[in-house]
C-alpha cells in the first residue's frame, strides 16, 4: 500500500513514530481519512480511530474549508506521495475548484490555508498573523541544511527533486514579505547548520534572496541560483538533477563587495583574457602608453575649441571598423548624421566631401562605394556595422543610457562614441553645482554600463577656461584638472588623452600638427606626451607628424 492506494482519503496527520514495536522509525507513519495508517518504513497497515485522530492531531480551525482530497499534478510532474507528505490537496471555495496548501502548527494542526484559484489568484484563510513557512511542520528539529524556496509549488518540486529526504520550505507570500516572515520564524530556521535561500530568478526574488541572507550570521546563509526561473518550472522542464545541484552548490553569502579567497579563485579562473584592439600604426606612442582599447572601459578624450577632437574620433571609428569585428554606435551630438556619415565615408575613400569643391568631383560610384564599405556593411547576424544615432543636440540623460542599452544589447555595439558631454547638461545655465552633480551622475552611469553590457565607451569632453596667460589656442597642453565639471570625469575614466596645438602657428605644418597626450592610463599607469599628429588638408585624414621645431608647449615636458 502507498499513498496512490489512498483513493479519495486525505493525509490526517504525517510523519508521526510507527506504532509497530517491531519498527524503529519514528517519522515514516502517516494517517488517513479513510480510517487506515501506513508506515513507510515497515510497509504496515493499521487500522486508526479517525475521528479520535481528527480531535487530537487536526483540528480545524475557524474559518477553514474542508481540506477535500489530495490532489495529484501530473502536469506540474508531482507525485502523489509528495502531494500527501505536504497535504497538498483540492477541494471547494464557494462552488469553485481550488487546490490549498494547508499550513501546520508544530503539532501539525492544520492552522492557515492558501488557497489558490484556477486564474492563479490567492486568498488566504485562518491564522495568518504569525505563520510558518510552509512545510516547516515537517522538520520541526533543525538539521545539517534546510533550503527556503518563494512558493508551495515551488517546495513541493524542490522536495520531491532530492527525494523529499531534505527539508524544504517555502514563504507563504512570496518575496514582497520574505524578510518579515523570516524574521518571524528565524529560530527555528537557526537549529539548522546551513540555510539555503533559492528564491524566484527575477530582480525581486534575487533582492529578497540578498536581504534574507543578511539575517544570518557570517556563512550561515547560501544563495542558491537556478538556470530556469524557480523550481516548479525545473521539475516541469525535466530539470530535477539541475535544482539538487543548484541547492548543494549554494554560495555562501558575502555582503556586497566581499570576496572570500575561494571565490576570487574562481574568478580569476573564469575570468577570460583581456584584449586590446590597437589604435592606427601611425600612433605608436599612443599604443605603447595604453595599449588601445578594450571592453569594459570609458575612455575620455579631451582639448581645446576646434583642435579636431572629432576628426580624430571619427578616424577611430572608421579605423576600428576596418581592423576589428566590433560593431560601433555613433552618437554626435553636434552635428547633423548626414555630417557624421560624411565624415567616416569621406576618410574611407581620402576626400574631404564636407567640401563642396571637393565632392562635386568625387564619381558617384567611388562615393557609394565609399557608403558601402563602411555603413552599408553589416554582421553575421544582418546588424550594421556602424550605427548612427539621429539626435542633434536633443538627448537627454535617461534617453542616453537607453540608446546605449539598445545600441549594446540589440544591435550588438561593442563599441559606443559619445561626442560630446558638455551637450547633455547644456540645459542646466549657470549653476555650475547642477552641472557637476549632472556629470557626476552621467558619468557614474555610463561607467556600470561599461561594466555590466561588456562594451568601451568613447567619451567626448570639453575644458574649462584656461588659466590667466594661458590658451588652448595656442597650444597650451591641458591637464586632467582642466576638464570641464566635475572631478568624476577624471575619476571615473579608465584613460584620459588630450589633443593640443597652436592654432596661431605662421607655418601651415606645424599649425596643423597637433600633440596628443595621456593624462591618464589606468591600465599601465603611463602617461605624457605620445604622439605628434599631422592633419593631412588633401584626404581629410591624421597622420604621423614630427615634432615642431619650436614648439609652444606650456603644460607638458617634451618627448624623452
Amino acid at each position: 500500500m502507498d499513498e496512490s492506494d489512498q483513493g479519495d482519503s486525505y493525509l490526517l496527520a504525517g510523519k508521526l513514530p510507527c506504532p509497530k514495536s517491531d519498527c524503529s522509525s519514528s517519522n515514516a507513519y502517516h494517517i488517513y481519512s479513510n480510517g487506515w495508517g501506513h508506515c513507510f518504513s515497515c510497509d504496515s497497515n493499521i487500522p486508526e480511530d479517525v475521528e479520535q485522530t481528527n480531535r487530537e492531531v487536526a483540528p480545524m480551525q475557524q474559518g477553514l474549508i474542508p481540506k477535500g482530497e489530495h490532489v495529484y499534478m501530473n502536469k506540474r510532474k508531482l507525485d502523489a506521495s509528495t502531494c500527501v507528505l505536504w497535504d497538498y490537496t483540492k477541494s471547494d471555495y464557494k462552488g469553485t475548484a481550488v487546490q490549498v496548501a494547508n499550513y501546520k502548527d508544530k503539532k501539525g494542526q492544520t492552522i492557515a490555508q492558501k488557497i489558490r484559484f484556477p486564474n492563479k489568484d490567492f486568498l488566504f484563510l485562518g491564522d495568518t498573523k504569525n505563520i510558518p513557512l510552509y512545510g516547516q511542520w515537517l522538520w520541526p528539529s533543525g538539521g545539517k541544511m534546510v533550503t527556503i524556496v518563494e512558493g508551495e509549488l515551488d517546495a513541493l518540486s524542490a522536495s520531491q527533486a532530492q527525494g523529499n529526504k531534505w527539508p524544504t520550505v517555502s514563504l507563504s507570500h512570496g518575496c514582497a514579505s520574505a524578510v518579515k516572515q523570516v524574521r518571524s520564524n528565524i529560530e527555528w530556521l537557526l537549529t539548522f547548520d546551513r540555510v539555503n535561500i533559492m528564491f524566484d530568478m527575477d530582480s525581486c526574488g534575487q533582492e529578497a534572496a540578498r536581504k534574507v541572507a543578511e539575517l544570518f550570521p557570517p556563512r550561515k546563509a547560501h544563495i542558491a541560483r537556478l538556470p530556469q526561473k524557480d523550481a516548479s518550472d525545473m521539475l516541469q522542464r525535466g530539470l530535477g538533477a539541475e535544482i539538487v545541484t543548484a541547492m548543494w552548490g549554494a554560495e555562501p553569502y558575502s555582503p556586497a563587495g566581499i570576496v572570500s579567497g575561494a571565490q576570487l579563485r574562481k574568478r580569476l579562473e573564469d575570468r577570460p583574457e583581456i584584449q586590446s584592439y590597437a589604435w592606427p600604426d601611425f600612433m605608436e606612442g599612443m599604443n605603447q602608453k595604453s595599449y588601445g582599447i578594450r571592453l569594459g572601459e570609458l575612455d575620455v578624450f579631451t582639448s581645446g575649441t576646434g583642435m579636431g577632437k572629432t576628426t580624430l574620433i571619427k578616424q577611430f571609428q572608421h579605423h576600428f571598423m576596418q581592423t576589428t569585428d566590433l560593431n560601433q554606435a555613433l552618437i554626435h551630438l553636434e552635428e547633423p548624421l548626414e555630417d557624421t556619415a560624411e565624415g567616416i565615408i569621406g576618410i574611407h575613400i581620402g576626400k574631404r566631401l564636407n567640401l563642396p569643391d571637393v565632392r562635386e568631383f568625387v564619381p558617384d560610384e567611388d562615393y557609394w562605394q565609399g557608403f558601402d564599405d563602411t555603413f552599408g556593411a553589416v554582421d553575421d547576424k544582418g546588424n550594421s556595422r556602424l550605427n548612427v544615432y539621429d539626435a542633434f543636440g536633443s538627448l537627454d540623460e535617461t534617453d542616453l543610457y537607453n540608446k546605449v542599452r539598445y545600441f549594446a544589447t540589440g544591435l550588438d555595439c561593442k563599441v559606443i562614441w559619445i561626442d560630446h558631454l558638455s551637450i547633455l547638461v547644456s540645459d542646466l545655465g549657470q549653476d555650475s553645482q547642477d552641472e557637476r552633480r549632472a556629470i557626476d551622475s552621467i558619468m557614474h552611469n555610463l561607467k556600470m554600463l561599461t561594466q555590466e553590457l561588456g562594451i568601451y565607451i568613447g567619451l567626448i569632453s570639453h575644458l574649462k577656461k584656461a588659466p590667466q596667460g594661458r590658451s588652448f589656442e595656442e597650444g597650451y597642453v591641458p591637464s586632467s584638472d582642466d576638464l570641464r565639471g566635475s572631478g568624476s570625469i577624471k575619476q571615473l575614466s579608465n584613460n584620459v588623452y588630450a589633443i593640443s596645438r597652436n592654432q596661431q602657428e605662421e607655418n601651415d605644418t606645424q599649425r596643423n600638427t597637433s600633440l596628443l597626450t595621456v593624462l591618464k592610463c589606468r591600465y599601465t599607469g603611463r602617461t605624457g606626451p605620445a604622439d605628434y599628429l599631422l592633419f593631412d588638408e588633401a584626404t581629410g585624414r591624421m597622420v604621423q607628424g614630427l615634432a615642431p621645431d619650436a614648439p609652444v608647449i606650456h603644460g607638458a615636458s617634451s618627448f624623452n
